[in-house]
C-alpha cells in the first residue's frame, strides 16, 4: 500500500528538482543588449529592473579612507559603485544618489 504513495511523492520531488534547475540555467542578464538599455539618470530600481541586483562595491573614496582608519557612510553626495558578473562577463555601474552616472563593462 505504501508503494503508491512513495511513488507519488518522489515524483513530485524529481519534477520540483528539474524545475528549480531549469529555471537556475537562464540565460545571463550581464550582456550587451542590456547593457545597451542602461541610460544615465536611470534610477537603480530601473536598473535593478534590467539586470537585477548587483553586488555593492563602495564608493570611491572609501578604499583611501579606510586605510586611515576612517569609516565613511555611504552619502548621496558621492558616487555608490555596484557590479554584475557572470563568467567572464560584467558591468560596473556608479550611483550618485538614486541615478546612474557612469557605467563600463568588460567581456560583452
Amino acid at each position: 500500500m505504501q508503494a503508491p504513495r512513495f511513488r507519488s511523492i518522489a515524483g513530485l520531488v524529481i519534477t520540483a528538482a528539474v524545475c528549480l534547475s531549469i529555471s537556475g540555467c537562464g540565460e545571463s542578464k550581464v550582456n550587451k543588449a542590456n547593457f545597451d538599455k542602461l541610460q544615465l539618470e536611470m534610477t537603480k530600481t530601473d536598473v535593478e529592473s534590467i539586470l537585477g541586483e548587483g553586488t555593492y562595491q563602495g564608493d570611491p573614496s572609501s578604499g583611501v579612507a579606510s586605510q586611515f582608519g576612517v569609516n565613511l557612510a555611504p552619502s548621496s553626495n558621492r558616487d555608490q559603485i555596484y557590479l554584475w558578473e557572470s563568467g567572464n562577463k560584467s558591468i560596473t555601474l556608479h550611483f550618485r544618489g538614486d541615478k546612474l552616472k557612469y557605467k563600463t563593462s568588460v567581456g560583452l
